[in-house]
């Protein structure tokens, strides 16, 4: 829905699923929010078939979240326009690392990852003394419930207005929890460019006329 929002109402989302029922039901859901005219769900294996039906430089943007999504680089580069944005998801580095050689093969540039995490944090209203620790304050506390003075022999059961614990302030206090159920994601992304022939692809004019072409 949210990619639905940044194209309409001139563009449109075409979405491809392995899953046949998650498919079905996002088609489902799609028309329930009154947006299927923007998007649309289509059942198939994109690593296998690819994006078959989509003209070659039609497309401004892909995302694949795919398990092994440097098989569908060259099909990405085939449907993106020039300056088109290729995302990717993979959960490991040595994914990240295999599309970054596929990438480098293909005309892609300004490729780039960032690591994506989520980490919880335990916020709670807590007493806190600025002008005492924790330790000073627990043995005055001790000291009072005593009744014992700062020096022996002093008034027993009166304490002095150095053992008078003061009263604190509450503020909030916040920590990071210590383990967090996750795991690593890494974006990567890239800009289409233009073609770039290849050596065996550039013709050479020679002196006497004739043509060759480049070797690799």
């Amino acid at each position: 829905a949210s990619l639905v929002r940044a194209v309409a109402p001139t563009g449109r989302v075409v979405s491809f699923d392995i899953h046949e029922d998650r498919a079905r039901k996002a088609t489902e859901d799609f028309q329930k929010l009154g947006i299927s005219d923007y998007v649309s769900v289509t059942h198939r294996n994109v690593g296998k078939e690819g994006f078959k039906g989509i003209p070659e430089s039609s497309v401004d943007a892909v995302f694949l979240d795919l398990p092994a999504v440097w098989d569908v680089v060259a099909e990405a580069e085939r449907i993106l326009r020039v300056d088109g944005v290729l995302a990717t998801f993979s959960p490991c580095i040595e994914q990240v690392q295999q599309t970054y050689q596929e990438l480098s093969k293909q005309n892609f540039s300004e490729i780039k990852t960032s690591t994506v995490g989520f980490r919880t944090w335990d916020t709670k209203k807590r007493s806190m003394d600025y002008w005492q620790s924790e330790t000073e304050l627990e043995r005055k506390r001790k000291r009072v419930s005593e009744g014992r003075g700062n020096q022996a022999g002093e008034r027993s059961g009166v304490p002095d207005k150095d053992d008078i614990v003061k009263p604190c302030d509450v503020e909030l206090v916040s920590r990071p929890y210590k383990e967090i159920m996750t795991h690593t994601s890494y974006l990567s992304f890239a800009r289409r460019s233009r073609n770039i022939p290849k050596p065996s692809d550039v013709k050479v004019q020679s002196e006497d006329g004739n043509q060759t072409r480049g070797k690799d």
